[in-house]
């Protein structure tokens, strides 16, 4: 099956929010307020936890009005099925969570963050569709390698929201740091 991928823009701003609204969390309620702001919002985990799914969603329109919410939507025809976060590593926060990610620099550095997948699309190959995507069109002027944040030892759906480990190594990402419950990878300029 073959996906149509494109950069979000604010002109794809009315099919992210039809997503997120009614197909990214079906089958996960409790994530559903995130609208993937998790990682573009600088806050305490404390602070993050008394955020409204309303605060979430309009801060998420701001961020794509204003370009700053990075990454891809992945479509069937006409239709949204998932989302990759991706972005400047430098634009990104970690600190309420995997704060040790910093550690391995921002600077020149393309991030993927996370995909979120319709659930009837999932195992169909959509984060490796991305993922090669990314790899021919990120900016190598701008970036010197992208980064990624796998959870490790796991194959359960709902902690490998970063992506699955071995569908980076398939890719030639190769472990640049490990910890106890992820690795980051990274595929390097060519």
């Amino acid at each position: 099956m073959s996906y149509t991928i494109k950069p979000l823009t604010s002109e794809l701003l009315e099919d992210y929010l039809w997503f997120f609204d009614n197909r990214a969390f079906c089958d996960n309620p409790e994530w559903a307020g995130c609208f993937c702001t998790f990682y573009m919002i600088k806050a305490s985990a404390g602070e993050w936890m008394k955020r409204t799914p309303e605060m979430n969603r309009n801060r998420v329109i701001e961020l794509i009005k204003s370009g700053k919410q990075g990454g891809f939507l992945a479509y069937n025809g006409n239709t949204p099925i998932a989302y990759c976060n991706a972005n400047a590593k430098e634009n990104l926060c970690f600190d309420k969570f995997r704060t040790e990610i910093n550690d391995t620099g921002t600077e020149r550095i393309y991030s993927v963050v996370c995909f979120v997948i319709d659930p009837e699309y999932r195992r169909k190959g959509i984060s490796k569709a991305f993922l090669k995507h990314i790899i021919i069109n990120v900016d190598w002027e701008k970036y010197n390698c992208i980064e990624a944040y796998p959870s490790i030892n796991t194959l359960d759906i709902k902690s490998n929201y970063h992506g699955f480990e071995h569908v980076y190594k398939e890719l030639y990402f190769e472990e640049y740091r490990i910890y106890k419950e992820h690795a980051v990878l990274r595929y390097n300029k060519k």
